[in-house]
């Protein structure tokens, strides 16, 4: 495959591919997932938009292991780290919530979560120092209870989200292959 491609151009791509995926290993935080954005120079976990705070992001953590899992003869760093954010995931996974859609007093939608059970959710962000789901609303205010923020806020964003299911679905075949190999 991709034979069309000299072989100069392959050897730049591996190259800089390798550096993506060692500045990935480096900026996977000490419980095992993602901040969404990083500074620059410093690799530190940054905020984006005001109501993006500086945060585990179960997300695009979600989609980083799915990437690593998919590297073909992955070193003991990468293993290490697919097993750590695992472990994570395991951990925080709500599955005696779910996110229910209604419409309120005034005839608007609006989600709310309640008690129920889930085939497995977390929140979008996470604490980086207590590891619990915040929210925040455009002034940037942080909250630790969904409820707290603003309707539009509850439906305009992506609060809770289930890739990490995929995650979790894909590891066993994968650290059986790791076996296998």
């Amino acid at each position: 495959m991709f034979d069309f491609v000299p072989l100069k151009m392959k050897n730049q791509i591996e190259r800089m591919l390798k550096k993506g995926i060692d500045c990935i290993l480096k900026t996977q935080l000490e419980v095992g997932i993602w901040s969404a954005q990083y500074e620059p120079k410093t690799l530190k976990p940054a905020p984006a938009r005001i109501y993006e705070p500086v945060a585990l992001d179960t997300r695009e953590s979600a989609d980083i292991v799915l990437f690593l899992m998919n590297i073909k003869l992955p070193d003991e760093q990468i293993i290490s780290a697919v097993k750590k954010a695992v472990n994570w995931f395991e951990q925080h996974k709500i599955t005696d919530k779910v996110v229910m859609l209604y419409i309120d007093d005034k005839g608007q939608k609006d989600l709310k979560i309640v008690k129920g059970e889930g085939f497995g959710m977390w929140g979008r962000f996470y604490d980086i120092q207590t590891q619990k789901i915040i929210f925040s609303d455009r002034t940037g205010q942080i909250f630790d209870n969904f409820d707290y923020i603003e309707r539009e806020r509850k439906i305009g964003y992506d609060w809770f989200t289930y890739k990490a299911n995929k995650v979790l679905q894909k590891y066993p075949l994968w650290i059986n292959s790791l076996r296998n190999s």
